[in-house]
């Protein structure tokens, strides 16, 4: 009788628990439950943020596919906890330290199940740094034939150091240049080679990956020893040589005949 009576109670004790999805002998313990799934669209895993405001935050999003109400959204981040309500889709902004931190999302419907996400980001206090491009292509001359050492050089508009960031490389035989680490995407691109036109262009690039080729002309070609100075030289000397013929007339020096004074006798 007394067995049968400790069964009972015990029973009693049991059955509220069991109800209420809790194990017994552990009240508010809680436990997993499939019946809950938890999608998170940010951050993601690994996800690296740049953060210029103080106090730096992030914004936490997703969604939840349950088949009971729910009973809170929690997002744990290196000890605080945020609230983030208790609808289906949520979306709120947790404090993060800057450095390397791992964030927890948890799910508990009304019966006491749960689920849980985590993710690991990684936070910068300031402005993100400009993009890093890189160029490629070939210079020709206007027959379409390669050139080779041709000094290929881009200049951004963004400084380092308080200085214009340059980037410098030459073609090769084939007459193709490459370069990388470019900063930013609008660049100044100087062509030069010794013989030919120089070439300056402003470009915007759109793309991480960027193919751009170049054509140069050749400068004009001077007989040598016959530069512009002694061009000059010959043209003035010509003027100045048919002017004075221009002046005498027949272009044949006058003779001069000394005249004596007449004598009266």
């Amino acid at each position: 009788m007394k067995r049968l009576l400790t069964i009972i109670i015990g029973m009693i004790i049991l059955i509220p628990a069991i109800s209420a999805g809790l194990p017994a002998g552990h009240p508010g313990s809680i436990t997993h439950n499939d019946g809950i799934v938890l999608n998170i669209s940010s951050p993601a895993d690994g996800e690296i943020f740049w953060i210029d405001v103080v106090p730096p935050h992030i914004m936490v999003i997703g969604s939840v596919n349950v088949s009971r109400e729910i009973q809170s959204i929690q997002v744990k981040s290196d000890g605080s906890v945020t609230d983030c309500g208790n609808l289906t889709g949520f979306s709120c902004g947790i404090p993060v330290p800057s450095g390397n931190s791992t964030i927890a999302i948890m799910v508990v419907d009304v019966s006491g199940n749960s689920s849980s996400e985590t993710r690991n980001i990684s936070v910068h206090i300031g402005l993100p740094p400009p993009a890093t491009i890189s160029l490629s292509g070939t210079v020709t001359d206007k027959q379409g034939l390669p050139l080779a050492n041709v000094s290929v050089s881009s200049e951004s508009d963004l400084t380092l150091d308080n200085k214009p960031f340059e980037v410098h490389t030459q073609t090769g035989s084939d007459g193709i240049y490459q370069m990388h680490g470019v900063l930013g995407y609008r660049q100044k691109i100087h062509v030069e080679k010794e013989g030919y036109v120089p070439l300056t262009q402003e470009i915007v690039f759109e793309n991480e990956t960027n193919e751009r080729n170049f054509e140069l002309g050749s400068r004009s070609v001077f007989t040598p020893g016959f530069g512009i100075p002694l061009c000059l030289t010959a043209i003035i000397s010509g003027l100045c040589i048919a002017n004075r013929r221009r002046r005498t007339g027949s272009g044949h020096p006058v003779s001069h005949r000394k005249i004596l004074p007449e004598i009266k006798l």
